[in-house]
Protein backbone atom coordinates (compact mmCIF):
# COMPACT_ATOMS: atom_id res chain seq x y z
CA UNK A 1 0.00 0.00 0.00
CA UNK A 2 1.05 3.43 -0.97
CA UNK A 3 0.81 6.17 1.84
CA UNK A 4 -2.06 8.52 0.62
CA UNK A 5 -1.34 12.03 -1.09
CA UNK A 6 -1.25 14.66 1.68
CA UNK A 7 -4.05 16.86 0.05
CA UNK A 8 -6.59 14.22 -0.55
CA UNK A 9 -9.77 14.62 2.06
CA UNK A 10 -11.38 11.82 3.87
CA UNK A 11 -13.09 10.25 1.19
CA UNK A 12 -10.75 10.63 -1.17
CA UNK A 13 -7.91 9.22 1.28
CA UNK A 14 -10.36 6.22 2.45
CA UNK A 15 -10.37 5.43 -1.73
CA UNK A 16 -6.35 5.59 -1.97
CA UNK A 17 -6.33 3.57 0.72
CA UNK A 18 -8.82 0.60 -0.13
CA UNK A 19 -7.68 0.47 -3.44
CA UNK A 20 -3.59 0.58 -3.35
CA UNK A 21 -4.08 -2.51 -0.54
CA UNK A 22 -6.20 -4.46 -2.37
CA UNK A 23 -4.12 -3.52 -6.09
CA UNK A 24 -0.39 -3.20 -7.40
CA UNK A 25 -1.07 -0.27 -9.41
CA UNK A 26 1.53 1.15 -12.24
CA UNK A 27 2.53 5.14 -11.96
CA UNK A 28 -0.13 5.67 -14.29
CA UNK A 29 -2.87 3.99 -13.06
CA UNK A 30 -1.90 5.52 -9.30
CA UNK A 31 -1.98 8.96 -11.23
CA UNK A 32 -5.84 8.11 -12.28
CA UNK A 33 -6.33 6.79 -9.02
CA UNK A 34 -5.38 10.28 -7.54
CA UNK A 35 -7.76 11.79 -9.69
CA UNK A 36 -9.95 9.66 -9.07
CA UNK A 37 -9.97 10.41 -5.19
CA UNK A 38 -9.89 13.99 -5.95
CA UNK A 39 -13.16 14.19 -7.66
CA UNK A 40 -15.00 11.90 -4.94
CA UNK A 41 -13.47 14.89 -2.78
CA UNK A 42 -14.86 17.87 -4.83
CA UNK A 43 -18.20 15.68 -5.18
CA UNK A 44 -18.33 15.33 -1.31
CA UNK A 45 -17.79 18.60 -0.55
CA UNK A 46 -20.40 19.96 -3.35
CA UNK A 47 -23.05 17.38 -1.24
CA UNK A 48 -22.19 19.30 1.76
CA UNK A 49 -22.61 23.06 0.15
CA UNK A 50 -25.82 21.18 -1.07
CA UNK A 51 -26.84 20.34 2.02
CA UNK A 52 -27.33 23.67 3.52
CA UNK A 53 -27.73 26.12 0.20
CA UNK A 54 -31.08 26.55 -0.92
CA UNK A 55 -32.06 24.35 -4.41
CA UNK A 56 -32.79 27.18 -6.01
CA UNK A 57 -31.33 30.33 -6.58
CA UNK A 58 -32.75 33.72 -8.19
CA UNK A 59 -31.42 34.06 -11.77
CA UNK A 60 -30.21 36.80 -13.76
CA UNK A 61 -33.74 38.67 -14.86
CA UNK A 62 -34.98 37.45 -11.27
CA UNK A 63 -36.47 33.82 -12.11
CA UNK A 64 -35.74 30.99 -9.77
CA UNK A 65 -33.28 27.85 -11.22
CA UNK A 66 -31.67 25.24 -10.03
CA UNK A 67 -28.23 25.74 -8.10
CA UNK A 68 -25.50 25.40 -10.41
CA UNK A 69 -23.73 23.42 -8.12
CA UNK A 70 -26.56 20.56 -9.25
CA UNK A 71 -25.01 20.54 -12.89
CA UNK A 72 -21.03 20.75 -11.78
CA UNK A 73 -22.34 17.71 -9.23
CA UNK A 74 -23.73 16.10 -12.29
CA UNK A 75 -20.40 16.99 -14.48
CA UNK A 76 -18.15 15.29 -11.19
CA UNK A 77 -20.35 12.12 -11.24
CA UNK A 78 -19.69 11.92 -15.29
CA UNK A 79 -15.95 12.13 -14.77
CA UNK A 80 -15.65 10.39 -12.39
CA UNK A 81 -17.32 6.87 -14.20
CA UNK A 82 -14.93 7.76 -17.12
CA UNK A 83 -11.77 7.81 -15.14
CA UNK A 84 -13.21 4.61 -12.73
CA UNK A 85 -13.73 3.09 -16.54
CA UNK A 86 -10.32 4.42 -17.65
CA UNK A 87 -8.12 3.03 -14.05
CA UNK A 88 -9.94 -0.25 -15.04
CA UNK A 89 -9.81 -2.62 -12.36
CA UNK A 90 -10.43 -6.06 -11.78
CA UNK A 91 -13.51 -7.17 -10.83
CA UNK A 92 -13.95 -10.08 -8.05
CA UNK A 93 -12.89 -13.14 -9.70
CA UNK A 94 -10.69 -11.15 -12.83
CA UNK A 95 -7.60 -11.27 -12.76
CA UNK A 96 -7.16 -8.32 -14.97
CA UNK A 97 -10.00 -5.56 -15.25
CA UNK A 98 -11.44 -4.30 -18.37
CA UNK A 99 -12.24 -1.06 -19.99
CA UNK A 100 -15.90 0.28 -21.00
CA UNK A 101 -15.25 -0.38 -24.48
CA UNK A 102 -13.36 -3.71 -23.88
CA UNK A 103 -16.58 -4.83 -21.91
CA UNK A 104 -19.05 -3.93 -24.55
CA UNK A 105 -17.01 -5.74 -26.80
CA UNK A 106 -17.26 -8.55 -24.48
CA UNK A 107 -21.11 -8.44 -24.06
CA UNK A 108 -21.43 -7.74 -28.07
CA UNK A 109 -19.32 -11.33 -28.90
CA UNK A 110 -21.41 -12.72 -26.48
CA UNK A 111 -24.87 -11.52 -27.39
CA UNK A 112 -23.90 -12.58 -31.66
CA UNK A 113 -22.84 -16.03 -30.04
CA UNK A 114 -25.45 -16.88 -27.93
CA UNK A 115 -28.16 -15.70 -31.53
CA UNK A 116 -25.15 -18.02 -33.64
CA UNK A 117 -26.38 -20.84 -31.23
CA UNK A 118 -29.97 -20.36 -31.47
CA UNK A 119 -29.72 -20.16 -35.17
CA UNK A 120 -28.02 -23.71 -35.31
CA UNK A 121 -29.41 -25.09 -32.30
CA UNK A 122 -27.65 -26.74 -29.12
CA UNK A 123 -26.69 -29.43 -31.72
CA UNK A 124 -24.81 -27.11 -33.58
CA UNK A 125 -26.96 -28.35 -36.91
CA UNK A 126 -28.91 -25.43 -38.41
CA UNK A 127 -32.84 -25.88 -37.79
Amino acid sequence: MSEAPGDLGEAGKALWERVTADFELSTAELVTLLEVCRTVDELDGMRAVLMVDPATVTGSTGQPRANPLFQEARAHRLLLQKLLGDLALPLEGEEVGRTPKQQQASEAAKARWDLERAKWGHGGKAS
